[in-house]
C-alpha cells in the first residue's frame, strides 16, 4: 500500500494529520504489513500510536480503515497481524479526541482556540466511527476461520459496531460452541446483544455473572455511570483478551 496502489493514491494523506504530525508515512507502514517478508512489530507499533494514540483519533484514522480492513482480509498474512489490524479498527471506533481525553473537567471552556480545536477532533471522531460502520463489517467474513487472537478481536469488533453487524449475528453465535473460556463466552453474549439492538442494564448484569472479581471491579468503578451500550462495548473489549 506504498505510493503506487491506486487506493492509497486517492488519500491526499500529506494533508492529513496523526498524533504525531503529516500522516504522509502513513502508506509506507501500511505497506510493510501487507509485505510478508517484511518485519512488522515496529510498523504496527507505530500505526497503533499514530491512529489510535492512547485512545485519540485523528483526521487519518478514519482514511486509514479501509487500507487496515484489506490487511484484515488477507489470507496470506500472519493471523496476528490480521488480529492487530481489526484490534486497531475496533479501537478507531471507539477513539476520542485528544481534548475530551486530556484536557481537565474544569479547563477554561472560554478558551476559543480550544473549543475550535475539539470541534474539529470531534468530527474527526465522527469520521472514523463511519468509516468503521461502513466497511468494518466486511472484516466479519472471517468469523467462521478464525482462532485465538484474530478470533477475539473480531468479536470485539462485532461488539463496536453493534447493529451495523447484525448479517454476522448467526456467525457469531456460532463462535460459541468454540470457546470455553468464560471471559471469552461473556464478550460474545455481550457482542450479541449489541449486534440485536439490546443494550440494557438487565441484559449486562445477565451476560457477567459469574465473571471474576476483576471483570466486575472493572464494570463498577472503571464504567460507572456510562449508557448500558457504552458500558457493554468496553467491557466486551476488556474481556476479548488473550488469557
Amino acid at each position: 500500500m506504498a505510493r503506487g496502489d491506486p487506493m492509497s493514491d486517492a488519500v491526499a494523506w500529506e494533508e492529513l494529520e496523526h498524533a504525531y504530525g503529516s500522516a504522509e508515512d502513513i502508506p509506507q507502514l501500511l505497506s510493510l504489513i501487507g509485505d510478508p517478508d517484511a518485519q512488522h512489530d515496529k510498523a504496527w507499533f507505530d500505526l497503533w500510536g499514530r491512529l489510535c494514540h492512547q485512545g485519540t483519533v485523528y483526521s487519518a484514522s478514519g482514511p486509514a480503515v479501509p487500507f487496515l480492513v484489506r490487511l484484515a482480509r488477507r489470507t496470506d498474512l500472519h493471523r496476528i497481524d490480521r488480529a492487530q489490524a481489526v484490534s486497531l479498527i475496533a479501537a478507531i471506533s471507539s477513539g476520542s479526541s485528544y481534548i475530551e481525553a486530556h484536557e481537565r473537567p474544569t479547563a477554561d471552556v472560554r478558551d476559543e482556540a480550544k473549543q475550535r480545536r475539539k470541534a474539529i477532533e470531534l468530527e474527526w471522531v465522527a469520521a472514523a466511527r463511519v468509516a468503521v460502520t461502513e466497511h468494518g463489517p466486511l472484516v466479519l467474513d472471517r468469523l467462521p476461520e478464525a482462532t485465538g487472537a484474530e478470533l477475539l478481536s473480531l468479536i470485539d469488533l462485532a461488539a463496536q459496531l453493534g447493529p451495523a453487524a447484525a448479517a454476522h449475528e448467526a456467525d457469531l453465535q456460532a463462535t460459541m460452541g468454540r470457546l470455553h473460556n468464560r471471559e471469552h463466552r461473556a464478550a460474545v453474549a455481550l457482542a450479541l446483544l449489541l449486534v440485536r439492538d439490546e443494550a440494557t442494564d438487565d441484559g449486562l448484569s445477565a451476560a457477567v455473572e459469574g465473571l471474576d472479581a476483576e471483570a466486575h471491579r472493572y464494570l463498577d468503578e472503571d464504567l460507572t455511570g456510562l449508557p448500558a451500550g457504552t458500558r457493554m462495548r468496553a467491557l466486551a473489549s476488556f474481556l476479548a483478551q488473550e488469557y
